[in-house]
């Protein structure tokens, strides 16, 4: 009996080494397998950050030490690995503008994020490059390190500017040509006034003149179609007037915008029956002259645009002042989908709206208009100071 309990005891102490032993086996076995998977994640780590098109920087987050960097940085700021393993960020020229360069470092450990759009560097021989640096914090084996991702968009940059200086020429280009078209209108009121005005006036003259030397001698006939001749003239003249107003307000000239303003919206009531309501600060500092034609043409523009097309009986002007003048033209007419008023290449409203647009910006203005259909329109022009 005690034989057989030995021999029982035995078999099972056997049972439970060789249960732990395949147990210890299975367990070596299932850490070479994440040994090699490891291996294989830092292998394709390792080619990702090798072969990636945007620079990579590996730091200690304590202390900012850079402890890898990929070879595209390298080559794109020309620097060997050597000169730059070890070193901290900011001792680096190519980063000289990058934090004043602790004060952003410190603000990276503290917020674990940090972005620059458009960061300046340099290259080890002083070229300047433009890139998108982004930076975050993370946990490697429960030690912080920061990655940097460093983009070159310095070829982005050279295309941005190339766009920005055509878009200046073609904002000077309309600059110019508004100045010339002003300048044909103001050459042209002078023409109308100096000679079309002085015959108009010597006719109306020499028909009255005319009247006054028939005393009575002739038939009343040709009396009344003097009188028509006169009324005619005279007609003629506000007309004349009226014209010359349009291509050069005189009033602008003497007493600046706002007076213009006031003085245009008694005039369409006059014309066309619409009430222009203008109301406001009076602005008692004035623009340069070329400056507030523009104003005036772009308003004008705007107050034409809804008597011609909203479909309403009065049309509001106000004036109000803060960091900038706003001139805000409302109706309450029938107003238009924006939408179908984009021209599709690049998405400004229509030619006749889009020249307002255009004219607000080259006075370092801007040109906002807001409408729906069957809601009325506002647009709003905003101007410096």
């Amino acid at each position: 009996m005690l034989a057989t309990n030995a021999v029982t005891k035995i078999s099972d102490a056997n049972s439970e080494l060789n249960r732990r032993v395949a147990l210890l086996d299975e367990t070596l076995l299932e850490n070479e397998r994440s040994g090699e998977a490891l291996q294989d994640s830092e292998k394709r780590y390792r080619r990702l950050f090798e072969s990636a098109k945007d620079g990579i920087l590996i730091l200690e987050a304590d202390t900012g030490k850079i402890v890898d960097v990929n070879p595209f940085l390298l080559h794109l700021l020309g620097y060997s690995y050597e000169a730059v393993h070890g070193r901290r960020i900011w001792e680096l020229g190519a980063f000289k503008d990058i934090a004043a360069s602790k004060d952003a470092f410190k603000t990276l450990q503290d917020n674990d994020y940090i972005r620059y759009e458009d960061l300046p560097l340099e290259t080890i021989g002083g070229q300047p490059i433009a890139v998108e640096f982004v930076s975050n914090v993370y946990l490697v084996d429960q030690t912080k390190v920061i990655q940097c991702n460093i983009r070159d968009i310095t070829a982005r940059k050279h295309a941005e500017d190339k766009q920005m200086e055509s878009y200046r020429k073609i904002r000077e280009l309309n600059r110019r040509l508004a100045e010339m078209e002003e300048a044909e209108k103001r050459n042209l009121a002078a023409i109308l006034h100096d000679d079309f005005g002085q015959n108009l006036t010597s006719l109306s003259m020499s028909l009255n003149l005319t009247k006054l030397q028939l005393n009575g001698q002739t038939e009343e006939k040709t009396v009344s179609r003097l009188d028509d001749a006169l009324s005619m003239v005279e007609r003629l003249g506000d007309q004349l007037h009226t014209i010359i107003s349009d291509l050069r307000p005189t009033v602008l000239d003497n007493f600046g915008i706002f007076a213009a303003l006031k003085w245009y919206g008694q005039q369409c009531k006059l014309r066309t029956g619409v009430d222009v309501v203008i109301s406001g600060e009076k602005l008692e500092n004035r623009w340069p002259l070329q400056t507030e034609i523009i104003i005036y043409r772009i308003i004008q523009e705007a107050v034409n645009n809804s008597i011609k097309h909203a479909d309403t009986s009065c049309v509001e002007l106000s004036v109000s002042k803060g960091k900038m003048v706003r001139f805000t033209i409302t109706d309450k007419g029938k107003g238009f989908d924006i939408d179908k008023k984009k021209i599709n290449f690049d998405g400004r409203l229509c030619l006749g709206l889009a020249i307002m647009q255009e004219r607000a910006e080259s006075i370092e203005g801007s040109l906002t208009v807001k409408s729906a259909t069957g809601k009325g329109t506002k647009i709003i022009l905003e101007v410096p100071i």
